[in-house]
């Protein structure tokens, strides 16, 4: 059949549940069939799709699970036993991957995962560096992508680096609403596995357990006019809005509302997404998770807000690494490419979060036309605080923060690593620019980081309780502090301590700097 309605297909005498008419439903329909679900409520779950359909719920419709614990609907693709090594290292933006044989299952508009070996650090997880393409053509050992890679692999010699993938293509999804059963501690609305143009629409969850929307190796994903509230749970895996796990390219996520999630949105592993107007409320962590263990990349989150997040507002965290130990790992170990963050509204509560946090250095960032703040933006006694409205790596870092406006945080904009005062290579560089930071403890944080790179200019300070810029440690190559205006900060000093350069070739400037409208000359020793 191609068009079916559920309310055609009755339970048998035997049946407790909707399950059953459910899947004859489904397995009577063609490939890019549509099955309606008229207004109602069913009882069912685990319900899963292995062919090209369209499901639209007709009215107000609401699934509740047989069960506790359990997964509504399922969504999964296969993969192929035959898996290929790495001949030689991918890098980033290589069209290209050479394996050490002849792949004898794969062909041009096939789907294939290209991983290596990256392991959590502190519990082995593995499938962390992991992201899913469309072969375009293959010759001989050569495998052309109709993409690119994105980031860096590595020959993998303890596991498989790449493989086959079979999907489910073009599921649309429109009108799902689910009740989880009470007592639950996992068991995600949609569950979806190797697919491609997967669609999600008009979807509600509430009392949740695991994720509403967990999608796994997938290309070209869209869920768009969500809501997520109340879950039951909130934990490690648990009350989760949208998540994409273990390797997705392409994905918008738009038009959504969550509240009281662990996180909102998840893109752990993922590459080439939108995130756009989507509101979280009382995020009992981080509201939007750029990444996760440390593996995306090209990800732009725009028109969005976090309010009163308990966590920080848009992270990028690298827990595949050892934050802090650089005799067992370096951040500078892994990099975050291509992050943009536009236009957002965030406000946390965090002791020692941050409105925007970047774990590991990032190059192609832009961060622009965000107005973040802490509690109401004009707290006092700041100093006791450990938070910043922006923090990023100190080096290796490669970044542009523009148009933005930061209130309440002990610091404004910081640049501090947790140990390890690693060069800064590459000609890396900040441009921070047209950006307004209000009471505050300080403007600007530099904590470690030598040769650091930075032009600053247009800033606009009121009300900084102790200094403009405070320095730890570390240098830096380029320092250029340019149209600086500072009002109604009476206990103000410019710098803490000497800026340092790290050698007689490095260039550096403070000029044009106004505070209550003189002009400040910074003493002999600033630079």
């Amino acid at each position: 059949m191609s068009r079916i309605s559920v309310s055609k297909v009755n339970r048998t005498s035997y049946e407790q549940n909707d399950i059953g008419r459910f899947q004859r439903a489904i397995s009577a329909l063609r490939d890019g069939g549509e099955l309606t679900v008229p207004s109602g409520t069913y009882y069912l779950d685990s319900l899963t799709i292995e062919k090209s359909i369209h499901i639209r719920c007709a009215g107000v419709v609401e699934f509740i699970p047989t069960a506790q614990n359990k997964d509504i609907l399922i969504i999964e693709g296969t993969r192929n036993d035959a898996s290929y090594h790495l001949l030689e290292p991918a890098n980033r933006r290589d069209p290209k991957i050479t394996l050490s044989s002849n792949p004898s299952d794969i062909k041009p508009g096939d789907m294939i995962v290209v991983t290596d070996d990256s392991v959590r650090y502190k519990d082995h997880h593995t499938d962390l560096n992991t992201e899913v393409h469309e072969v375009f053509y293959v010759e001989n050992n050569t495998i052309w992508l109709r993409d690119y890679i994105r980031l860096p692999k590595s020959p993998a010699p303890s596991g498989v680096n790449v493989y086959k993938v079979n999907p489910i293509e073009n599921v649309k999804i429109d009108g799902f609403r689910y009740r989880m059963l009470e007592g639950s501690t996992c068991g995600r609305g949609i569950y979806a596995n190797y697919v491609r143009n997967l669609q999600i629409m008009n979807i509600q969850g509430t009392r949740g357990a695991g994720s509403g929307v967990q999608v796994r190796k997938a290309i070209q994903t869209r869920v768009e006019r969500f809501e997520f509230t109340n879950p039951q749970v909130v934990g490690g895996g648990q009350g989760y809005g949208v998540q994409f796990f273990g390797g997705c390219n392409g994905i918008t996520v738009r038009d959504g509302y969550t509240y009281g999630m662990r996180h909102s949105v998840d893109l752990e592993g993922s590459c080439e997404a939108l995130i756009d107007n989507v509101v979280d409320v009382c995020a009992a962590g981080a509201s939007f998770l750029l990444s996760h263990n440390g593996y995306s990349s090209d990800v732009t989150i725009q028109n969005c807000r976090a309010i009163h997040s308990a966590g920080t507002g848009i992270v990028a965290d690298s827990q595949a690494i050892s934050s802090g130990n650089p005799d067992k790992s370096s951040p500078l170990q892994l990099t975050f490419y291509g992050f943009q963050i536009r236009n957002c509204e965030i406000i946390n509560f965090g002791f020692g979060n941050a409105g925007i946090h970047f774990y590991s250095p990032c190059k192609e960032v832009f961060i622009e036309g965000c107005k973040i703040r802490y509690r109401s933006g004009s707290e006092k006694g700041l100093s006791k605080l450990s938070n910043a409205g922006i923090r990023l790596y100190p080096a290796q870092t490669d970044a542009q923060i523009h148009n933005c406006t930061i209130e309440g945080y002990r610091r404004g904009i910081s640049f501090q690593s947790p140990a390890g005062d690693y060069d800064n290579r590459d000609d890396c560089q900040v441009h921070i620019s047209n950006t307004v930071i209000r009471n505050c403890c300080s403007a600007l944080f530099f904590n470690y980081g030598r040769s650091k790179r930075f032009q600053i200019s247009h800033i606009h300070c009121e009300e900084i309780e102790q200094q403009f810029l405070e320095l730890n440690q570390g240098d830096f190559t380029l320092l250029q502090i340019d149209d600086v205006t500072i009002i109604r900060s009476p206990k103000l000093r410019f710098a803490n301590h000497k800026i340092q350069m790290t050698n007689k070739k490095s260039a550096g400037a403070v000029r044009n700097i106004l505070i209550d409208d003189k002009e400040f000359s910074p003493l002999p020793h600033t630079l």
